[in-house]
């Protein structure tokens, strides 16, 4: 009898050990979304662990058997990029957010990693919302009576928050959540200090004193990350744009020197250089192609990454579109070529994009009456999907021009244009030179409305 308990035991234990975890979500307020997405983070890339339907707001995701200790990321909107990221330690885990402030507005019913983290994160935003606010008073006032009113407030609570940050240190050792606690620990001056410049340059000094740039688990998260723009973005900021490029580029020097693994700096250099080649700062750009990627190891740099950021710089606003050629039964076309209009709609689309079989139809509709503009509509597709491509678009007759565009992402089209996601839409004047990249239908539509109000009323003041 003792050996069938102890097999039972056994095998009930082995079921356990190799039982599935899950997620279970709630949207509140619930919004239209029906499809989520779960993908464990690897620093700036992700990789795809499961998925499963919205209903009413509520979802359930399952974490596949041997899948690691993470951060783990649930994409509800990958248009709009909008998640919530959960740390998963081999349990399972209840949260209720806002879609909208999934970061802000988030609460967690089971997971004592993630409980844990989200009490120490909303009990030590209250300390740091008080020395800051302190030290802002602290700069304006001159009199010595409230000066030392401040300084003494300024040091008890410098001296909680010491004694907070220690006490979750302590509660989370040998959990993985202790790891971002002990990072998002921030250096305060000992004592207020009266000039802001000192201030701000103090602050700079002591950014990263608590993060280690050599912590696997932080690694593979996207606190670096977050660590990182925020101080070459938000702590290193001028009135004039001068100053403000001579910081940026100091910042970047300053972060990429605390670097030491060479695949994580690749994936720091490559992530600083798209985001300011989506802000269309092509100095910063080519300082840190020259300073940093080129340092790099040859075989780490890659050259169509180099491609990919010079093509945001094709489409800046402002610039003359890149050339669309293409024909039709033998008969050549080109955007160069086509009659003179008002304006000219460039879409970038595919018949395998849901996104876009929602928005292309309304677009299509919505060109009914606008003999002003002038549409180019680029498939971007496979071999396997061009014949589905072709049968929608008998459907869009309102699209004046339908161009396949082959190979997709690899398309000529795609590359001139730096397309990344569709539907891409860009807006360009009588000329030909790109004056908005709406970042919807709606947002097009807008833009549209606005400047053909625009129009009407200098002419009504012509006139």
């Amino acid at each position: 009898m003792r050996k069938k308990l102890l097999l039972l035991s056994i095998v009930f234990a082995s079921l356990f050990a190799n039982a599935q975890d899950t997620i279970k979500g709630i949207m509140n307020p619930a919004k239209k979304y029906s499809w989520v997405i779960l993908y464990q983070l690897k620093g700036v890339h992700q990789a795809y662990v499961s998925d499963a339907t919205i209903k009413d707001g509520k979802f359930e995701l399952i974490i596949p058997k041997g899948k690691k200790t993470g951060v783990y990321r649930i994409l509800y909107d990958d248009k709009k990029n909008m998640y919530a990221d959960v740390l998963y330690n081999h349990e399972n885990i209840d949260v209720e957010f806002h879609p909208d402030y999934p970061s802000v507005l988030i609460k967690f019913k089971q997971s004592k990693e993630n409980k844990l983290h989200q009490k120490y994160l909303d009990d030590i935003s209250e300390y740091h919302n008080t020395l800051d606010s302190l030290q802002v008073a602290y700069f304006k006032t001159k009199e010595p009576l409230e000066n030392q009113k401040l300084e003494l407030n300024y040091l008890e609570t410098l001296k909680n928050l010491s004694f907070k940050q220690e006490k979750y240190e302590n509660a989370s050792k040998k959990m993985y959540v202790h790891h971002f606690i002990k990072a998002n620990n921030r250096y305060y001056p000992k004592t207020l200090i009266k000039n802001t410049q000192s201030y701000l340059d103090t602050l700079k000094r002591h950014y990263f004193d608590f993060v280690d740039f050599d912590n696997a688990a932080l690694e593979k998260s996207s606190f670096f990350m977050d660590r990182i723009i925020d101080y070459i973005v938000y702590i290193n900021v001028a009135n004039d744009q001068k100053t403000q490029i001579e910081l940026h580029k100091k910042a970047i020097d300053t972060v990429v020197a605390k670097i030491k693994k060479t695949l994580l700096k690749k994936d720091v250099i490559e992530s600083i250089l798209f985001m300011f080649a989506q802000k269309q700062n092509k100095e910063i750009v080519d300082y840190i192609f020259e300073n940093h990627y080129a340092k790099l190891p040859v075989e780490l740099q890659d050259m169509e990454f180099k491609l990919m950021i010079n093509d945001f710089f094709k489409t800046a606003i402002g610039q003359p579109a890149p050339d669309i050629k293409w024909d039709v039964y033998g008969k050549k076309f080109s955007l160069y070529t086509l009659p003179k209009n008002s304006y000219y709609v460039v879409l970038f689309w595919s018949s395998t994009c849901s996104h876009c079989l929602k928005q292309v139809p309304k677009f299509n509709q919505f060109l009914t009456d606008k003999k002003e503009i002038t549409t180019l509509a680029i498939g971007l597709e496979s071999d396997e999907s061009k014949a589905n491509w072709k049968e929608f678009t008998f459907d869009f007759a309102n699209i004046k021009h339908h161009i396949l565009g082959l190979g997709k992402w690899k398309s000529q089209y795609s590359q001139d244009y730096g397309v990344t996601g569709t539907p891409s839409y860009y807006v360009l004047d009588t000329d030909k030179k790109i004056i908005a990249k709406p970042y919807d239908l709606k947002e097009l539509k807008e833009f549209l409305k606005k400047i053909n109000t625009k129009g009407k009323n200098i002419q009504k003041l012509k006139s």
